[in-house]
C-alpha cells in the first residue's frame, strides 16, 4: 500500500485547492439547478422574492443570533463530550481538516457566502416554493439528506433547514435565510479552522 492511500479504506482528505474549487463550483451550480427546477414547475426560474432592503437585512441579522450560538457551541471543545457531536467533528476533520487549516479566513468567508447563496436559492427559494403545502418540510428533509455525513448531522441539518424555511416564510425575502446560512457557515468554518490551528501547535 502506498503512503498516499488512506488506512481502512476511508476516503482521502481533500486538498485546500480542491475544497475551494469544488466548493465554489458545487455551491454556485445549485443556482442553475434551482433555475431549471423553477422554470420547469412554475414557468419562471426564480419564483421567490429577493430584495436588498433594510427589512430583509434586519430579519437576516436577527435570525443569525441563535444560529451563531449554535455554530459556536458545535465547534467548542465541550461538543466533544457529546458522542454524536464528537462523531460529526471527527468525520468533518478527517475529510476537510487539512484543507480548512490551509485556507485563509477570506477564502472560508467566500465559501460560506457561496453556500449561503447557492443552497438557499435552491432549497428555500425554489424547492420550498414549488413543493406545495409541505414545501418547508420537503425542502428541509432533502437539505438534511444531502448533508448526511452522519445520522446526527442529518437530524441537525434537517432541523436547521426547518429554521431557515421558517425565516423565509416569515420574512418573505430570501435575503434573510441567505444571510443566516452564510453567517452560520462563516462562524463555524472560521472557528473550526482556529481549533485545528491550536491543536496543531500543541
Amino acid at each position: 500500500m502506498s503512503d498516499e492511500e488512506p488506512a481502512g479504506g476511508e476516503p482521502p482528505a481533500l486538498s485546500a485547492r480542491a475544497v475551494l474549487l469544488a466548493g465554489f463550483t458545487l455551491e454556485l451550480s445549485l443556482i442553475l439547478v434551482a433555475a431549471v427546477l423553477g422554470w420547469g414547475t412554475r414557468g419562471v426560474p426564480f419564483p421567490f422574492r429577493f430584495q436588498l432592503d433594510l427589512e430583509g437585512l434586519a430579519w437576516g441579522l436577527g435570525a443569525t443570533a441563535p444560529m451563531g450560538v449554535l455554530a459556536i457551541a458545535l465547534t467548542s471543545p465541550a461538543a466533544d463530550r457529546i458522542g454524536w457531536l464528537r462523531r460529526i467533528n471527527e468525520v468533518v476533520t478527517r475529510l476537510l481538516g487539512d484543507a480548512v487549516r490551509e485556507l485563509s479566513v477570506l477564502e472560508l468567508l467566500c465559501l460560506a457566502a457561496a453556500a449561503g447563496l447557492g443552497e438557499e436559492v435552491l432549497f428555500r427559494g425554489v424547492l420550498q416554493q414549488v413543493a406545495g403545502a409541505w414545501g418547508l418540510w420537503i425542502a428541509s428533509l432533502v437539505f438534511g439528506l444531502l448533508h448526511a455525513l452522519t445520522p446526527g448531522y442529518f437530524l441537525m441539518t434537517t432541523g436547521i433547514g426547518v429554521y431557515l424555511g421558517w425565516v423565509q416564510v416569515f420574512s418573505g425575502n430570501l435575503l434573510a435565510p441567505v444571510i443566516v446560512h452564510g453567517a452560520y457557515d462563516a462562524i463555524a468554518l472560521c472557528r473550526f479552522r482556529q481549533r485545528l490551528l491550536v491543536e496543531r501547535e500543541r
